[in-house]
């Protein structure tokens, strides 16, 4: 089991994907860069979601960044 302070980074935009997440407790902010703006949040997941499955179907590098909102505890599915 992971678990991520609030305001980790906990998956970014560009990485490699090498595993997934689970979320066991707590909330996610997912967002995308945005050239020259503040970053668009494009959900907030909570507990019982996946986090990086888009990148593992398509074997492309992760499309958004994850920050951790609250506390999270999640799993690792490599």
């Amino acid at each position: 089991m992971l678990s991520f302070g609030r305001g980790e980074v906990m998956v970014a935009e560009g990485d490699p994907a090498r595993d997934l997440l689970i979320l066991l407790a707590g909330r996610v902010r997912v967002e995308k860069r945005m050239r020259g703006r503040e970053p668009l949040v494009l959900a907030r997941p909570g507990a019982g979601q996946l986090i990086g499955e888009l990148s593992i179907l398509t074997g492309k590098p992760r499309s958004a960044t994850v920050v951790a909102e609250t506390p999270v505890k999640a799993w690792r599915v490599p």
